[in-house]
Parts: C-alpha cells; sequence; structure tokens
C-alpha cells in the first residue's frame, strides 16, 4: 500500500465516521450527547469529523491526488438538485415542513 492508498482509505474511514454521527443525530437528537463517548453533543461531533475529513483530503492533496472541493459552481448544482428532490419528495407526501 503506498501513502496515497493509505490515506484514502483513511479518507472512507473518515466518512463512515460522519455517517455514523449523522445517524445518531437523527435517532437521539442534535444537541443531545451520550456521556460514555465523551463530550461534544452530536452536532458538534458531526462537524469534527467534517474537519477530519477535510484534513484528509488536503493531506491527499499534498501527495498528489487533488480532489477539488471549493467549487462554487458544483455547490450550487448540487443545492439546487436537492432543492428540487426535496420539493419531489415533499409533493408526493414523504416529507413535511
Amino acid at each position: 500500500m503506498n501513502k496515497a492508498e493509505y490515506l484514502l482509505v483513511c479518507l472512507a474511514e473518515e466518512c463512515s465516521e460522519v455517517e455514523k454521527n449523522i445517524a445518531k443525530s437523527l435517532r437521539f437528537g442534535l444537541d443531545n450527547r451520550w456521556p460514555e463517548t465523551g463530550p461534544g453533543t452530536n452536532r458538534e461531533k458531526i462537524a469534527a469529523e467534517l474537519v477530519d475529513v477535510l484534513a484528509i483530503v488536503e493531506l491527499l492533496g499534498e501527495c498528489g491526488i487533488d480532489i477539488p472541493i471549493n467549487d462554487r459552481f458544483e455547490f450550487a448544482r448540487k443545492k439546487a438538485k436537492v432543492n428540487q428532490l426535496m420539493e419531489f419528495s415533499r409533493k408526493s407526501g414523504n416529507l413535511v415542513d
């Protein structure tokens, strides 16, 4: 395994941590905390894991694997798509405000 492959595994693990903390937030609430897992609300844990993801992306860039994540056009495109899908879900009766 080379350094880039190692960092890609790290990125996958960090993304999994984000996913886990989002699931806990949905089950227990964004601003709740579980005493046995240490300090920090679920919201804070999601933020911390996203920072970890961005740090790994930066390390990948330093090793020659460019993963551009600051493209404002792509951000706007994704937001528009998600808003369109939410509206479809709302009209279908699956999403309530």
